[in-house]
């Protein structure tokens, strides 16, 4: 772990753009080798933050984030086992799988299920946050994911 006095004197530093500058791309894809073009049941929604040069092009990428959206009810209804769904993608997200889902019928987890106060059918996984080293400590993080969460 790295001294909390190296964090701070990261943060202190300012960055060489001004946040309203970066420009967030958006995509989308279907991430189980099975799917046919018309189920959408597993997606993963992608955001990148990159600085613009202004002419379509990139200067420089900022991060990343990655959300995954399984509609549980629709996966079942084609067939699928949400768990498999989950384990093929990568062994991260097989662990995220392991503690939500019920091995064997592909529901969510009935400790979770008693948890939750409204109805459920679609899980969304924030699955993966990168900002790259030299721009982090700006809160760029949290902006990511928010805007990955958001847009799925």
């Amino acid at each position: 772990m790295r001294p909390v006095q190296e964090r701070t004197d990261r943060m202190d530093k300012s960055l060489p753009f001004d946040i309203g500058d970066l420009e967030f791309r958006y995509g989308m894809s279907h991430v189980h080798p099975s799917v046919a073009d018309v189920e959408d049941y597993a997606v993963r929604w992608s955001v990148e933050a990159v600085l613009p040069d202004g002419n379509g092009g990139v200067t420089e990428k900022v991060g990343h984030a990655y959300a995954l959206i399984l509609d549980l009810e629709d996966a079942l209804d084609a067939g699928e086992d949400p768990f498999a769904v989950l384990d093929s993608l990568d062994a991260d997200t097989c662990a995220i799988a392991a503690e939500i889902l019920e091995i064997g019928t592909g529901n969510l987890d009935q400790d979770l299920r008693d948890r939750l106060e409204m109805p459920f059918g679609t899980v969304v996984i924030l699955d993966r946050v990168w900002v790259e080293p030299r721009f982090r400590g700006h809160r760029i993080g949290p902006l990511l994911g928010a805007t990955a969460l958001w847009t799925s």
